[in-house]
């Protein structure tokens, strides 16, 4: 960014680094230029486990109303906690007819995703010893 001396937010350029430098950083210390394009509030999402044995392996149903649409090639990121394991690979797919069904309260239906075309999980951190890190 570009300021005057008396502004706080002022900075000297700073250029991006290049891929051979991030390689060189790793995951551990640097993440690539994602751009964020909003999170989702809590009040606007909710986490259905199938399952509420402790260590049960089950169908996680996730809702939420997303503040921006993501555009062809964007992905949804969601993390768990350490110990949590979506699988390798994870596993998307649509929700039962009857979810989809726009009742009379007003309330808008539930909607699909877009062209899911994979979901993939890794560790985070990387030495994690579950992949608790999902990209759909």
């Amino acid at each position: 960014g570009v300021g005057g001396p008396s502004d706080p937010l002022s900075m000297d350029p700073v250029p991006f680094i290049s891929l051979k430098e991030e390689e060189e950083l790793g995951n551990e210390s640097w993440a690539s230029n994602l751009a964020v394009m909003g999170i989702v509030e809590a009040g606007a999402q909710s986490l259905q486990p199938g399952n509420f044995t402790a260590g049960a392996t089950h169908l996680l149903q996730f809702f939420f109303t997303p503040t921006v649409g993501l555009g062809e090639f964007g992905f949804l990121m969601i993390d768990g906690p350490e110990g949590f394991d979506f699988g390798s690979p994870c596993q998307v797919s649509d929700l039962e007819p009857h979810y989809y069904v726009a009742g009379d309260s007003g309330a808008s239906a539930t909607r699909r995703l877009d062209a899911v075309t994979s979901c993939t999980s890794s560790p985070w951190p990387t030495n994690s010893s579950s992949h608790n890190h999902a990209r759909i």
